[in-house]
């Protein structure tokens, strides 16, 4: 368990310009931090149960059975489970493109939970400080080594295949360059580069690089990085472990900055009603967080998008031990959370 002391000092009675009641001053004290195996949705039932039933404002119990898990390899790499949980049957399934090393599908009781396959991502759109700097045109790289045509299948392997759940490896090398970029997008020929890395880090991310992916060559149409992911496909959910392997060019600081590293899917447009744990309720960055409570938060995902005069990055949460976009028409909820916070 985790435990927060919230203290608040409100008015007591009128004044200028002050109403009685007023907030005053609140700060929240971390009493007991969550132990880490509380956190992890894999490594303690009890918690993942917990954090379900607040995601979907839903009476969950404990899965009475946690079923066992069969996998199918065709055309598609097909992983599914059905188990019972508060009485009634759910059948969830898992299906992984060979020919992309991607994690294309998620289906609960038959019902698409994507509508685009989990990808890696290194991207965020700029907010307003960036643009004065030129961060979209310095960082482009990062841009295109997101998209699906710059991140050509590696590798995809069935680890291991067990009744209690499947371990899938998947990796892509990604091959974007500054040729791919517009005249007008470089500068005098090239994008504006950092330092370069400290020659020790180097030797560790090449030995990590070619562990992961093997030998990456370099130079024109060769990789410039590689990213590994596990995902191991238990009886009610799915475990991600994603590892960034820098290429020569960014261990040189050729690229630039990472802006961001995760992995990016889309969700069907039911999915409408977001919920989390972590700061909120207003949108918090590592550099704007101060005013924001630890609480349990919630609102649609449109309202998360802030109207700021000029288009930017909008929405982002810190310190989010979980969170769930839910269906409010049939309880169905995506749960997400973060074992490492």
């Amino acid at each position: 368990w985790e435990y927060l002391l919230e203290v608040r000092l409100h008015a007591a009675a009128a004044a200028p310009l002050l109403l009685e009641g007023r907030l005053l001053f609140a700060e929240q004290f971390e009493l007991q931090p969550a132990q880490e195996a509380n956190r992890s949705a894999f490594a303690a039932r009890s918690a993942l149960v917990a954090a379900r039933a607040a995601a979907a404002a839903k009476t969950f119990a404990r899965s009475e059975e946690l079923g066992s898990v069969e996998v199918h390899e065709g055309e598609r790499l097909s992983i599914s489970s059905s188990h019972a949980l508060s009485g009634a049957r759910a059948h969830f399934r898992a299906a992984f493109n060979w020919s992309a090393a991607t994690f294309e599908q998620l289906t609960l009781n038959g019902r698409p939970m994507l509508t685009a396959a989990w990808r890696p991502s290194f991207w965020r759109a700029p907010v307003d400080n960036d643009l004065g700097w030129g961060a979209p045109r310095a960082l482009k790289m990062w841009r295109l080594s997101s998209m699906a045509e710059y991140q050509p299948k590696n590798a995809m392997r069935l680890l291991r295949r067990t009744a209690h759940g499947a371990c899938v490896h998947t990796s892509w090398r990604l091959s974007a360059h500054e040729r791919h970029l517009a005249e007008e997008e470089l500068d005098g020929g090239k994008a504006p580069m950092p330092p370069a890395a400290n020659a020790s880090s180097s030797r560790t991310s090449a030995q990590a690089a070619s562990r992961f992916c093997g030998k990456a060559r370099e130079g024109k149409g060769g990789a410039v990085a590689c990213v590994s992911c596990f995902q191991a496909v238990l009886p009610t959910g799915v475990r991600f472990e994603c590892r960034y392997l820098p290429g020569a060019s960014v261990r040189a600081g050729r690229q630039g900055a990472m802006p961001r590293f995760g992995m990016t899917a889309r969700l069907p447009a039911r999915f409408d009603q977001l919920k989390w744990f972590g700061k909120g309720p207003h949108e918090t960055y590592v550099d704007r967080q101060a005013a924001a409570r630890t609480a349990v938060h919630e609102g649609l995902a449109s309202e998360q998008l802030h109207p700021y005069m000029r288009p930017q990055e909008s929405g982002n949460k810190v310190g989010v031990r979980w969170l769930s976009l839910a269906d409010p028409s049939n309880g169905d909820a995506l749960l997400v959370v973060n074992s490492h916070e």
